[in-house]
């Protein structure tokens, strides 16, 4: 556990500038995102030991604000979703590989 989940000086950093009550999720969140290069699908995956762990280090309470580790973001707030239906029709129909390919190379037009 302590190799995975210990938060280090520079994530601590991080966290610290969040608010309290988001400060433990945030952890949490970038702790396993970390280790499994994905989200988590919900707070069933995170044990109690580990909740109770990144508390400790983030100086904050285990019963803090881990709500939003149960769904983190709302139906309808998926951006890139959003992009796929707005993608230019002769990029694509805007599903697919075609679709994402098409809204990828939009963002990196975009992006300096």
């Amino acid at each position: 556990m302590l190799e995975h989940w210990t938060v280090l000086s520079d994530e601590v950093g991080l966290a610290s500038a969040k608010q309290e009550g988001t400060r433990l999720a945030f952890a949490l969140l970038l702790k396993y995102f970390t280790q499994h290069g994905r989200f988590p699908r919900g707070r069933a995956e995170f044990p109690d030991e580990v909740v109770d762990y990144v508390a400790k280090q983030t100086k904050t309470s285990a019963r803090c604000d881990v709500r939003c580790l149960t769904n983190p973001r709302p139906a309808g707030h998926d951006p890139l979703a959003r992009e796929r239906r707005t993608t230019d029709p002769a990029e694509g129909d805007g599903d697919g590989a075609a679709g994402l390919a098409a809204a990828a190379r939009g963002r990196l037009a975009r992006d300096p």
